[in-house]
């Protein structure tokens, strides 16, 4: 469960991939456990060795204690993939700061989770916990704990506070003009969250460098 696009102005997006056990027969059913009220924006077959090859997968969303799951058919696959605008209270944006609250109850047991964020360029990250591995992507630095080994029922919280760059002054403007140096907004009050969840033999890694500015999917670096 990884979490992007969370600038000032950009729609967060939360992208939740799962990996099938090497030794599952395909086809088969993958169930993966969302937040109510998320939107789903895309969802299908990945293959990490070549992007080209995505592909929709089909889907069917039912509601299970609480949350909604999704039901997705893979054909040729074992990893799938799904992007996702979540409820608006998964960020809580506070003038020139946006708190994000990734936080995850394991329905079944889990071998293998990871959470994560993407703090964009310019922004200085408060995270808890504070010793949340660090990785340097294109669009700022990913924080991230996991893969952790979850039992039932446990409660797994990756948080952190974003405060938005000043914004550098513009070049003075001639005598009568007013500056047009954009200022980036705070009041985007857009969240993501996901909370996954895989049935059987699944077994859920949460890797994603997948970005989906507004609504638009982009292919994750290999």
């Amino acid at each position: 469960m990884t979490l992007y696009d969370l600038a000032a102005g950009r729609t967060p997006t939360l992208v939740v991939r799962g990996e099938l056990a090497p030794d599952t027969t395909l086809p088969a059913t993958v169930e993966l456990s969302i937040p109510s009220g998320c939107e789903v924006g895309w969802v299908g077959e990945v293959f990490p060795e070549d992007s080209s090859k995505d592909v929709v997968a089909p889907f069917d969303i039912r509601s299970v204690d609480g949350a909604d799951v999704l039901v997705i058919s893979v054909i040729s696959s074992r990893v799938v993939q799904a992007e996702l605008i979540p409820p608006q209270s998964w960020i809580e944006n506070n003038g020139m700061t946006r708190t994000v609250s990734l936080t995850w109850t394991a329905p079944p047991a889990l071998s293998a989770l990871s959470l994560g964020f993407e703090a964009p360029d310019g922004y200085i990250a408060t995270v808890e916990p504070a010793d949340a591995a660090t990785l340097p992507t294109s669009g700022g630095t990913l924080y991230r704990i996991g893969p952790l080994e979850v039992p039932d029922g446990e409660t797994v919280t990756l948080s952190g506070t974003l405060t938005i760059p000043d914004v550098p002054p513009s070049e003075e403007a001639p005598s009568g003009e007013a500056s047009t140096q954009p200022v980036p907004s705070a009041s985007d009050d857009d969240s993501i969250a996901w909370v996954p969840w895989v049935g059987g033999a699944l077994a859920v890694a949460l890797l994603g460098m997948l970005l989906l500015a507004r609504r638009q999917r982009t292919q994750p670096p290999r």
